[in-house]
């Protein structure tokens, strides 16, 4: 992660830039403190948190002191119950800790609800954080850290902010009534973030990004804020926004003091300004909707790029009065903002569903997902927008697919693989009631594996070690009882969905009722190695030949 230089030291310190306040550091053990030892230890004893086996701490009723966590590899369940304190220190501390998830738990009357320095791997989910008087949530140096579905409201300072912190996953978590200045912010160093899905309304400033750069935001929900709904602060570059509704704020986007930046598929409506840009250059903005905004744009001395060429095209505005003489849906005369600023080839409608290579940086959007996979390299990530795609995908690399929103694949749903013979891997629910037949059959002979043909394997998962496999079989020309290969890709397939990491031993279900074993190790990310298939070996037939 990006290291910054701070001058000063001291056991106390208070660091005021863009009114951004950063927690002091030191651990102390102050009395009535409830301690996770490295040994696995409850302390006190009489603690409302219970373990048997030193891995899941469960909470048995309401606890009102802090809790330092000094060991890895544990879980803290809150079961429901309330961590309050009495309006001084913070609700969870965890110093230097891998792989802790903190869930379950209501966190109120603190100075800071949950603490996070020089932390990696750790996962906070389902937590309801409030009503605590500076950061509800806070990262320091901390990184690879996942923060899902919590709910993190009323507060005079910030809801979530993250400090030189990089590689972190902020998604579905609810964000409101922050009133004194963010609702999440990114600041300082605080690089390669993805913030998605989440729903944040009623704060000063929305989301905000601080000297912060390569940051994704994607499908989140940004409304009411008094102040600015999205705003990129000082040399807060390179950053992704896709995907995300901005509405009702006083400032929908704003841009200060940066470049770089890639704005497509957002709708930015019923802001008194839409999008304010200040001494901000060479941000590419395009396929965006602008709706029914006070001031649409408002551009200071700043250069930027509305539109991406014709005919990929630029953006909808909904205070467009050209016409479009030839059909193309882009209007026959630009949109001006300033002598500086042109959206030379305005959309005549709303932007449609779009897909976009993430890894590649700001760049060109696909109308559909085969032309975002067709230009995709190995190991990219494709983010597939609100919508419905009439196509059937054919993927003969290895990508992740990322759904901003609720998008609808009308076609074979279906993941592509080759692991001895071709085979299309198709995630299903009730497996049994599948038509095996008539659908394999027509992604069989579709033109996209043509003139080879494909195997089609129906996959169900049980869960994380089991799956069911049914296989129409090219060839063959109908269902078979088993089918090795598809077996292989099925496992591995289920293990890369999952983000399993690791060994990994998978369990396949087959037509025939017998068991197949895959075991593999994943390298990284997008390499397994070491795949092995196990099964029954029967004798179905002995003889002699006599020559």
């Amino acid at each position: 992660m990006k290291k910054k230089a701070v001058s000063g030291i001291m056991l106390t310190i208070l660091f005021i830039g863009a009114l951004t306040l950063a927690f002091n550091t030191q651990q102390v053990e102050a009395g009535g403190t409830i301690y996770i030892r490295a040994d696995g230890g409850i302390e006190p004893s009489t603690a409302n948190i219970t373990s048997i086996d030193n891995v899941t701490y469960t909470f048995t009723g309401n606890i009102n002191d802090e809790i330092v966590v000094q060991r890895d590899n544990i879980i803290v369940d809150g079961n429901g119950h309330k961590l309050e304190g009495s309006g001084t220190g913070r609700g969870f501390w965890l110093f230097y800790r891998n792989n802790v998830t903190i869930k379950n738990t209501r966190i109120t009357g603190f100075e800071g609800g949950i603490y996070l320095y020089d932390c990696s791997h750790n996962n906070l989910t389902n937590n309801v954080v409030s009503n605590n008087y500076w950061c509800q949530v806070y990262l320091e140096s901390s990184e690879n850290n996942l923060l899902l579905d919590n709910t993190v409201s009323n507060n005079s300072w910030h809801g979530i902010q993250l400090v030189d912190s990089c590689d972190n996953r902020l998604t579905n978590n609810t964000v409101s009534n922050n009133y004194g200045y963010s609702g999440i912010e990114l600041y300082t160093g605080s690089d390669n973030n993805t913030l998605s899905g989440n729903t944040i309304l009623n704060n000063a400033k929305g989301i905000e990004l601080h000297s912060s750069d390569d940051n994704r935001l994607y499908g989140n929900k940004v409304s009411n804020s008094s102040d600015v709904g999205i705003y990129l602060e000082t040399d807060a570059d390179d950053n992704l926004l896709c995907g995300n509704t901005v509405s009702n704020n006083s400032h929908g986007i704003q841009l200060t003091f940066n470049s770089g930046n890639f704005f497509s598929g957002n709708t930015v409506s019923n802001n008194s300004v839409g999008i304010f840009v200040w001494i901000s250059n060479m941000n590419l903005v395009y396929h965006n909707n602008f709706f029914n905004n006070t001031i649409q744009v408002d551009s200071y001395n700043s250069i930027n790029t509305w539109d991406y060429g014709y005919p990929a095209a630029g953006n909808y505005w909904s205070d467009y009065t050209g016409v479009d003489s030839n059909g193309d849906e882009i209007g026959d005369t630009p949109y001006t903002i300033d002598t500086n600023n042109t959206d030379r080839y305005p959309l005549m409608y709303p932007a449609r569903a779009r897909a976009y290579i993430l890894e590649v940086g700001p760049g060109k959007a696909y109308l559909t997902i085969q032309a975002a996979v067709d230009e995709a390299s190995l190991g990219d990530i494709i983010l597939v927008f609100d919508g419905t795609y009439n196509e059937a995908v054919y993927i003969n690399k290895t990508l992740t697919l990322k759904a901003a929103s609720s998008p609808v694949i009308n076609g074979s749903q279906s993941v592509t693989t080759n692991y001895g013979a071709r085979g299309a891997v198709i995630f299903v629910e009730k497996l049994d009631e599948i038509d095996v037949v008539n659908i394999g059959r027509q992604i069989r002979f579709h033109k996209r594996f043509m003139p080879e043909g494909t195997n089609v394997d129906f996959v169900e998962m049980l869960d994380d070690n089991n799956i069911k496999l049914r296989t129409y079989e090219r060839g063959v020309e109908d269902e078979t009882l088993a089918c090795g290969t598809g077996s292989v890709a099925a496992a591995v397939i289920t293990n890369y969905q999952l983000s399993i990491a690791n060994y990994k031993k998978i369990n396949v279900y087959t037509k025939s009722g017998e068991i197949l074993k895959v075991d593999f190790r994943k390298s990284n990310d997008i390499n397994f190695e070491d795949v092995w298939l196990e099964g029954k070996a029967k004798i179905v037939y002995s003889g002699v030949y006599y020559v």
